[in-house]
């Protein structure tokens, strides 16, 4: 049963996709807290798995891996499941925890100001069908954009996108209305979007497919495989199996970050060959120098081939390594000057995880936006990817440095929710007006964990999406199960509590000095006595207990 909210909290969510959905269902469940929207600008929530429906779009991460720990899901197909799939999935979710109830759709995030006077921030959002406005106030503000809401769709330094006059579009905006039948298809980037859609449009022999690449990514062999029906049966009916193969997948997943370390290179090394061995049996002959990677793996994202290295052998598809000079009216002109004529161009260039595609236009305390502070940083940062200083009650799930390269994000996204839980937790129970995390432990923060990524693959020296710069801003360096350790509880002692019935701080320091002085007797009682002793105590305990119990049978049965 949930508690009933002895203060009222006003919450605003931005974002209905995996990650405001989740927070939803835990408000509801946990706090009992019902005064909360979820405001979104599509017509539809599922977020990235909305968005994302080219042709094979799909997850590669194990299905029972990537749901969520409450709604485990029996019925899974494959053990990598495709976008129509997961999308109703999610969708499954929604309906069964009723957010349809808290939810705004067709409304999108305009900018947020913090009000000192009242302890919460004013929202300002517009319809995105008519362009009306409307404004809302709140007690807590929580981004739930994540890093795949803004596609790339100009990429830095790509020169006359906008000359091209034939039909283009992002991979995150698939365009099905163009028909690719008879096509020449000229696809930029070779990232785990165009490697899951350059095989299923170049099935057709009539569509030509030119594919560009600046530089090469690691493949592994992705084990795919269906679910037979009595599998899922006894993930149905048996208590425990489908848990414990979940639990399986998150172990296995959580020990590859092992190769993601610099310092385990002779693992690391074992790893490169065998997929540069992979590589090179899979794909053509004539593209494999260029398809195995000279930079450390993991360095950039892990593609779990779905059939891009076969399909490279197709008549019909040809990879091109020539960098881009700039695009033409015609399709591009590569750096050695060659021209390539194409009638349709596909953006496989990935999304915006820099300040400005990962910030939100929320001006905090001290008059500054978020984008602004991160521009002025070098970077996005966060304490544990969740708070900011300076910006009372706001939060941002899958914010900087939360991702990681080797588990599920489903997984880093219900720790999070799990420690914005807590933070909002006192607001409802002793009417905690605001907690702003400080400066000094956001700063500590960043600086630990930027020493250790210099640690990881991520600065292995490639270009990638988790990289702004020089600085590592969007994966964190560890295990999930570590960064779960280190959200499961707020330090409160880091955060400025004002308002309020009693300093949350100082009550939990009271509650760890009266749980360290119970141990403390306890140890001494032990030794007083001696363990023996002890020991002789609750066996005649418990069987005194079991004597009053089978007199009570007895009695019940005569």
């Amino acid at each position: 049963m949930s508690p009933t909210p002895k203060y009222k909290v006003d919450v605003v969510i931005v974002g209905a996709g995996l990650s405001g959905m989740i927070l939803g269902i835990e408000l509801k469940k946990r706090l009992g807290l019902h005064s909360f929207t979820i405001y979104e600008k599509q017509t539809d929530v599922g977020g990235t798995w909305r968005d994302n429906y080219y042709p094979g779009c799909a997850c590669d991460v194990p299905s029972h891996w990537y749901s969520l720990s409450t709604e485990l899901n029996p019925n899974w197909t494959h053990k990598f499941s495709s976008q129509p799939e997961i999308q109703q999935y999610w969708k499954n979710v929604y309906q069964k925890h009723n957010l349809v109830a808290n939810t705004q759709l067709d409304s999108t995030f305009v900018s947020a100001k913090w009000i000192e006077k009242t302890q919460g921030y004013e929202c300002l959002f517009k319809r995105t069908s008519t362009g009306e406005e409307f404004t809302v106030k709140c007690n807590v503000l929580v981004s739930c954009i994540g890093g795949f809401s803004t596609p790339l769709d100009k990429p830095h330094g790509m020169k006359g996108i906008e000359d091209f006059k034939g039909p283009k579009f992002h991979s995150a905006r698939w365009n099905y209305d163009v028909d690719l039948s008879g096509k020449r298809v000229g696809v930029i980037g070779n990232g785990c979007s165009a490697t899951q859609f350059i095989p299923i449009i170049s099935e057709d022999k009539s569509t030509e497919v030119i594919n560009f690449s600046r530089s090469p990514s690691w493949f592994a062999p992705r084990p795919q495989k269906a679910y037979s029906e009595t599998t899922k049966a006894i993930f149905r009916n048996v208590p425990g199996v489908m848990r414990l193969y979940r639990d399986f997948i998150a172990a296995t997943s959580d020990a590859r970050y092992l190769v993601w370390m610099l310092k385990l290179s002779p693992v690391r090394h074992y790893v490169e060959e065998y997929m540069a061995a992979y590589i090179r049996k899979t794909a053509p002959k004539k593209y494999a120098d260029f398809l195995v990677p000279s930079y450390p793996f993991g360095c950039k994202r892990v593609i779990m081939d779905p059939g891009y290295l076969e399909c490279l052998h197709r008549s019909n598809v040809e990879l091109v390594t020539d960098g881009i000079d700039t695009i033409t009216e015609n399709g591009i002109r590569g750096k050695s000057g060659k021209e390539y004529e194409f009638d349709v161009l596909i953006l496989g260039t990935g999304f915006d995880v820099s300040e400005v595609g990962l910030g939100i236009n929320v001006t905090g305390r001290n008059g500054k936006t978020i984008t602004d502070r991160w521009l002025a940083q070098n970077g996005p940062e966060a304490y544990l990817g969740t708070s900011i200083s300076g910006y009372p009650n706001f939060y941002t799930v899958l914010g900087p440095n939360v991702a990681s390269g080797t588990a599920s994000v489903v997984y880093s996204t219900e720790a999070q929710v799990n420690y914005i839980i807590q933070m909002i937790e006192p607001m409802t129970k002793y009417g905690v007006k605001s907690f702003e995390c400080k400066m000094d432990a956001e700063r500590g923060y960043n600086k630990e964990i930027q020493a250790k990524l210099k640690e990881t693959v991520w600065n292995g020296g490639c270009t990638s999406y988790y990289k702004l710069g020089d600085k590592v801003i969007a994966t964190y360096p560890g295990t999930t199960t570590e960064f779960w350790w280190r959200t499961r509880k707020p330090v409160w002692e880091n955060f400025t509590q004002r308002g309020g019935e009693r300093s949350v701080a100082l009550r939990n320091r009271l509650n760890q000095i009266a749980k360290g002085l119970a141990a403390l007797a306890a140890l001494l009682y032990v030794r007083r006595k001696g363990w023996k002793n002890i020991q002789r105590d609750v066996v005649l305990f418990l069987l005194m207990r079991y004597q009053d119990v089978m007199g009570a049978v007895q009695a019940i049965r005569g």
